[in-house]
Order: structure tokens, then C-alpha cells, then sequence
């Protein structure tokens, strides 16, 4: 439950979109693209910043951003608890420290 919460926090900071499929870098960057208040370049170094995720983390990841309730529910049953939070606070951690890189 409280995971749960952590992932409607990082839901508003990269509103979803129904962009490509797959749980890639590349899908990761393009759910970030399609909502409007977050600007392509801070988008581009949280894909990158979903490197350090592993295959299943990303897949919870894309999955939450496109608000995909049956995909990011399969992905929460394979992560363990210290994975599932790391998932769940990715977008706050990874666009925070893309920020402050980009900003200097």
C-alpha cells in the first residue's frame, strides 16, 4: 500500500502518455516526451538515468508512467520490496538529479 503511494507521487511529475510499447530506455524516454511539462532534454537524461534499473524495475517504471494498471501489477508481483521502492521513487530521485545536472 504504501508503495502504491510513492508510484501516484512520481505519476504527476512525468504525466502519462500512450506512447511505444516495451520496457526500454527508449520507451522510458518516450512516456516522459508525451506529457508536456517536462522538456525533452531533462527527458532524455532520465532515460538514461533508467540504465541503473533492471529489466523488471523499467518494465514497472514504463508501465506506471503509462498508467498501465494489469502490466505495472504483473511487474510489482516479480519485484521484491527494496527493488519495488527503488522502481517507485526512480522519478523523483532520477528527475531531481537530472535537474540539478542539467542546470549546471
Amino acid at each position: 500500500m504504501q508503495l502504491r503511494f510513492l508510484c501516484v507521487l512520481a505519476i504527476p511529475l512525468v504525466a502519462c502518455g500512450g506512447e511505444s510499447g516495451g520496457n526500454s530506455t527508449a520507451a522510458l524516454q518516450n512516456a516522459c516526451e508525451a506529457q508536456s511539462n517536462v522538456p525533452p532534454d531533462l527527458c532524455e537524461c532520465v532515460g538514461e538515468e533508467s540504465r541503473e534499473l533492471s529489466e523488471v524495475e523499467l518494465e514497472f517504471v514504463v508501465a506506471s508512467l503509462k498508467q498501465d494498471e494489469a502490466a505495472a501489477e504483473a511487474a510489482r508481483g516479480k519485484l521484491g520490496i527494496t527493488e519495488l521502492t527503488r522502481a517507485g521513487m526512480f522519478f523523483l530521485t532520477a528527475t531531481q538529479t537530472c535537474a540539478e545536472r542539467l542546470s549546471e
